[in-house]
């Protein structure tokens, strides 16, 4: 008996498998892809039908899944994997079906025109609650045409992929029909092959039809909304023209939103009568049972959760009060352009601010369910569990339930808030588009300039520092360079007047303004920054830290600077000889020193080194100094003749003084001949010695030259011999 029952059951699922051969592969092997086209076009004039079939055949398959994969020597996954193709398959059917059905009513697309009607013929002037139900349409009407176009150029990008599926469900149809048509040892997985592939053919046949009658659908319906569109937009301009403001219309509104606000003012009283009944529930025993101790804590969780939630909600209402009272200044011109702009940005945030409070909600929400379903596994078993423990879960579900519902109606008010914002801050940028490119520009500069110019840097007790007051700052301080640079030049040319001031006494005159002036205009600029006198102090402290280790040499060179100046033992306008190099000293700074040597080359030395350089100052204590001019003659010529020559040249020179009266002396016997020595002085104030010494040996050259005195030149004599006279001598 169980024998003939095993047998009975193995000749079904033989009868199965060879059913399935025959509905499925039987007609593709004889059929070509054409035919097999044709086939899935009928199928789709009468799609119910065939999603009957589909489900008989799926039903079949399903009881007998595993004696199928024996039969087709495939493993089960792959029978699994086929149900599910059937499974899409018939979706995409029942999708057509209904796609049809839509496209036969005629005025699917006309369900709103009513609506429109109404809108098209109000007459002005319009009140201003139909002039914010006006634009509300209007916003809804954009974003559904962005949201069509979107899902319409989603759908043409399906096709692309989807007509790439089905030339690789062609390409895999005509190999396994090809190697069916011989006699291959693996047959019936090569059939099981062939089925697989006419399914996903016909699905890609179908999946083709379906979508491209959505996006025939999506066209139709952005052609519709583009005539709303093209009907409503210029009718806008008119209605914001004729505008009547009447105080019952903001009445009308504020009342909705002191009726909101005192509606989530109760809910807020509630929540605190949660928080004592939450309180009471824990302290009535000593020991709270796990139920009471679970039940507290996510539930004081999800009040002061939704606590915060109730306020936010509570200052977004508020907020609408603002949106509609803007409305209209925006649309009376009363708003100029920055503050347009500012208004835009505040829309914005509030904006964010609704929507990221709506996403909490969802979050919440979701987190409730979750919550939902974890206590009724935590506490399955009520048997274990007292009185007590069972009215707290209750309560629990049934304050979850309460909860859920609020929250949706959060949801939806946040919803509400946000479109609001957002309608504003549309009709705020269509204004903005609609003023001058130059105002635009013109705000934007100052919007930004604003924002950068007050822009706090750091701050003193209550006093801000921000980038226009360092600004300030800084202008105070050029105009008092500008300022101390003049009064340094006016003092400089009233002091050039005063003969009986030396030129370094004047020259540190100005320097001393000059660095009060500085001194002065920085004090000035820190003042204007309010900073108080302790910072000056850190900042000394810190300066001096600086200057210590950072600073050792340029410090030692300004207090050189300023020794050099004060002991005038170098001033301006003295011959020096320093490291056997003579100079003038043409400026004497507070770091270092201007020297310009006979060459007429300026050398800038560090005040530090000229104090511990060896310095010869020729005009330290008087600008008379010496000079010595050697004068060699032939020693055949008259010594006399030639000192009277030389007395008289020096008697004529202008520029050699008569006291310290001159001297001419017979210096020695040279190997040329006789040497004079003329010594005389000058003033070096008046002249340079080497401009003197030069006129007076020129003058000698040519008096000399008249009287027949000769100055001998040094003369080398050069003798040449030849080797045999070198060794003879030798």
């Amino acid at each position: 008996m169980q024998r003939s029952v095993c047998r009975g059951f193995f000749l079904k699922q033989v009868a199965l498998a060879l059913l399935l051969c025959a509905s499925f592969a039987a007609p593709a092997r004889g059929a070509a892809l054409s035919e097999l086209r044709q086939t899935f076009t009928e199928r789709q004039t009468a799609p119910l039908a065939r999603v009957q079939e589909l489900r008989e055949e799926l039903e079949d398959l399903r009881r007998m899944e595993e004696g199928i994969a024996r039969q087709f020597d495939v493993p089960v996954t792959h029978v699994l994997l086929f149900e599910n193709q059937l499974e899409e398959l018939i979706n995409f059917y029942q999708v057509l079906y209904f796609q049809q059905k839509r496209v036969a009513q005629r005025n699917f697309f006309t369900a709103d025109d009513l609506r429109l009607r109404e809108l098209l013929e109000a007459k002005p002037p319009y009140s201003y609650l139909f002039y914010i139900t006006f634009i509300e349409e209007l916003q809804n009407q954009r974003d559904e045409l962005t949201a069509v176009r979107a899902r319409r150029d989603e759908l043409r990008q399906v096709l692309v992929d989807n007509a790439d599926a089905r030339l690789a469900a062609e390409r895999r149809f005509r190999l396994y029909s090809d190697q069916l048509s011989g006699n291959p040892h693996n047959r019936l997985q090569l059939t099981w092959r062939l089925m697989e592939a006419e399914i996903a053919l016909e699905r890609a046949a179908v999946a083709q039809t379906a979508y491209a009658t959505e996006t025939k659908i999506h066209d139709a319906r952005i052609e519709a909304l583009e005539e709303k569109l093209g009907l409503m937009q210029p009718l806008l301009a008119q209605v914001r023209g004729n505008l009547k403001f009447e105080h019952y219309d903001f009445v009308y509104l504020d009342t909705r939103i002191y009726a909101k606000t005192a509606e989530l003012q109760g809910t807020l009283a509630r929540l605190d009568e949660a928080f004592d009944a939450l309180d009471a529930l824990h302290t009535a025993s000593l020991r709270p049972s796990a139920v009471v101790k679970y039940v507290v804590e996510v539930e004081a969780g999800f009040l002061q959760q939704e606590t915060e939630l109730v306020l936010n909600m509570i200052e977004s209402w508020y907020a609408m009060r603002m949106v509609w009272r803007a409305f209209v200044d925006v649309t009376e011109g009363r708003i100029d352009t920055p503050g347009e702009q500012e208004l835009l940005e505040n829309t914005r945030e509030y904006t964010a601010f609704a929507a990221d409070n709506a996403a909490r909600c969802r979050v919440l929400l979701q987190r409730m369910r979750e919550l939902e379903n974890e206590t009724q596994r935590r506490f399955a078993d009520q048997a274990g569990l007292s009185e007590t423990d069972r009215q707290a879960l209750v309560r629990f579900y049934d304050e979850l339930e309460a909860r859920k519902a609020r929250y949706l109606g959060y949801i939806m008010d946040l919803g509400t808030i946000g479109s609001r914002f957002r309608d504003l801050q549309e009709e705020v940028k269509r204004i903005l588009e609609h003023t001058d490119a130059e105002e635009r520009w013109g705000a934007a500069w100052h919007r930004t300039s604003a924002g950068v110019l007050n822009r706090e840097l750091w701050y003193f007790d209550d006093y801000p520092i921000t980038v226009r007051k360092i600004l300030d700052a800084l202008f105070l301080f050029v105009v008092g360079l500008l300022l101390t640079h003049y009064v340094t030049y006016l003092a400089g040319k009233r002091l050039a007047k005063r003969t009986s001031i030396t030129e370094h006494n004047r020259a540190l005159i100005r320097k001393f303004l000059h660095y009060m002036g500085v001194v002065i205009a920085l004090i000035a600029a820190l003042w204007s920054l309010h900073i108080p006198m302790t910072a000056f102090a850190f900042l000394g402290g810190a300066v001096a830290i600086a200057l210590g280790f950072g600073s050792q040499r340029i410090m030692g060179d300004m207090f050189s600077g300023i020794i050099l100046l004060f002991q005038k033992k170098l001033r301006i306008g003295d011959a020096v000889i320093i490291d056997d190099e003579l100079g003038v000293v043409k400026e004497i700074t507070l770091q270092n020193t201007v020297i310009r040597s006979k060459e007429t080359l300026d050398h800038i030395i560090p005040n530090s080194k000229i104090l511990d350089s060896h310095i010869i100052n020729l005009t330290l204590s008087t600008t008379i100094t010496r000079v010595e001019v050697d004068v060699t003659i032939d020693a055949a010529a008259s010594v006399d003749e030639a000192t009277r020559i030389l007395d008289e040249l020096l008697r004529e020179e202008a520029r050699v003084l008569d006291h310290p009266p001159h001297k001419i002396l017979f210096s020695e016997f040279a190997d040329e001949g006789n040497r004079l020595t003329l010594v005389f002085f000058v003033d070096m104030v008046q002249t340079r010695r080497r401009e003197v010494a030069s006129r007076l040996r020129r003058r000698i050259h040519d008096e000399f030259e008249k009287a027949g005195i000769p100055i001998p030149s040094p003369q080398l004599e050069v003798s040449m011999k030849t080797a045999a006279e070198h060794t003879t001598e030798a």
